[in-house]
């Protein structure tokens, strides 16, 4: 009998291969394709005909995080999904609702080619912004704005990343391989600020 739920990887970015659908539970897997050993990103759209909680299960190894997976409605916006979530590093569950069509789940936030050609539609205008190619790297990685504004930031970035391990920011869990960065943020606007208002100065804390 065909199931009422229809799962698709079938556009940019999309991988995962089905195992089986068995009820409202879903057995699923990440695609290795061109790699000889294990890789953890997968990618995939979900759409069911009624409402009702829906349960996927990983077979290949462990692909979540503290946070659940990436959700979206549109494929453009994204969130975590939420701890709550979580049934183990393997399994989540989610609520689907009858008004959704499609709902897209993902390792982690994709960002790809349509996702910057919707970021630089909105700044494309703006007098320090310039549209061109940074490397090539089998595809065009492309910059905006000005060159010494970018390499400010990625010295920023360096800067910030070592003051959250040194100011003991950078929190583990127990033998587990993941962080909680859990001033972030702060340290992102902060950067941001400093751009905007061409301080002299980068701050002490850096």
């Amino acid at each position: 009998m065909q199931s009422h739920i229809a799962i698709d990887s079938q556009y940019a970015g999309g991988n995962i291969k089905v195992i089986a659908i068995e009820g409202n539970k879903i057995k699923l897997e990440q695609e290795i394709r061109d790699t000889a050993e294990w890789w953890f990103y997968w990618n995939f759209a979900v759409k069911t005909r009624q409402s009702e909680e829906l349960l996927f299960e990983f077979m290949n190894g462990e692909v979540l995080g503290p946070w659940g997976p990436e959700i979206s409605k549109d494929g453009m916006n994204w969130s975590w999904l939420g701890a709550d979530s979580l049934i183990s590093r393997t399994s989540f569950k989610y609520l689907s609702g009858q008004e959704e069509s499609q709902v897209y789940f993902s390792f982690s936030l994709p960002y790809l080619s349509h996702h910057f050609d919707h970021f630089y539609s909105r700044v494309a205008d703006h007098p320090l912004v310039k549209r061109e190619i940074l490397v090539y790297s089998g595809s065009s990685v492309q910059l905006n704005g000005n060159h010494a504004l970018f390499e400010l930031a990625s010295s920023i970035a360096s800067h910030a990343v070592k003051s959250l391990d040194r100011d003991g920011m950078l929190v583990g869990h127990g033998e587990a391989i993941w962080y909680d960065a859990v001033d972030g943020v702060g340290y992102l606007l902060l950067s941001l600020i400093y751009l905007e208002t061409k301080d002299e100065e980068i701050p002490s804390l850096f």
